[in-house]
């Protein structure tokens, strides 16, 4: 697999699909048979009501971020996370209704991880959130070795750096506050908190 590259932009192909995922994956945060969950996929109380609080014009903002904004805690072959950010699909108090649609994305996305990981750029990879481990793990897996890992990989579904005190707060407050120039610095702060995430897995 090509090294990744972080300054290299990703096509505006790519960037459309990243952006579609990220506005499903937002549509799941803001669910209205989720309306009054305190947290939800890692990301704290505050970060959800802001988010719930966004016109569908400024989730549509959001979603433009460079990365993939949604994750798996248990994706195989990537770095493990505290076993607390596993099962968050499954957490008790979730509506079936709810839980139906984001296992449903959680498919699909990892489909589509899959689909990437073959790609032979490293910027792709990245792009999405995969680290060349787990990137290689997924590469070499056949469909059948897909469908066996998908059950516990899609119940892992998270919002990527959750854990981050600053990552969502500085997103949610640059679409709220209307400052584009805000937006765009927290935007592209993925990006180096991306690499330096997977630069702390290969330690």
């Amino acid at each position: 697999m090509s090294p990744v590259r972080p300054e290299s932009p990703a096509s505006p192909d790519l960037q459309a699909e990243i952006s579609a995922m990220n506005r499903e994956f937002l549509s799941l945060l803001t669910h209205p048979a989720v309306d009054g969950r305190s947290r939800l996929l890692g990301l704290s109380p505050d970060v959800i009501d802001s988010l719930r609080r966004m016109s569908v014009a400024q989730l549509d903002q959001l979603a433009t971020a460079p990365l993939l904004l949604a994750g798996f805690a248990l994706l195989p072959g990537a770095q493990r996370y505290p076993l607390q950010a596993a099962g968050k699909v499954a957490e008790s108090h979730v509506s079936t209704e709810w839980s139906d649609c984001a296992l449903n994305y959680a498919n699909r996305l990892l489909t589509s991880l899959w689909h990437y990981s073959r790609q032979p750029d490293g910027i792709t990879g990245f792009c999405m959130g995969l680290d060349p481990a787990a990137a290689d793990a997924l590469a070499n897996m056949d469909f059948v070795e897909l469908c066996e890992c998908a059950r516990v990989t899609c119940a892992s579904l998270h919002a990527r750096h959750a854990d981050h005190p600053a990552c969502w707060p500085d997103l949610v407050n640059g679409v709220l506050q209307g400052h584009g120039k805000q937006l765009s610095v927290a935007h592209l702060s993925l990006i180096p908190l991306t690499v330096a995430t997977q630069f702390a897995a290969r330690a």
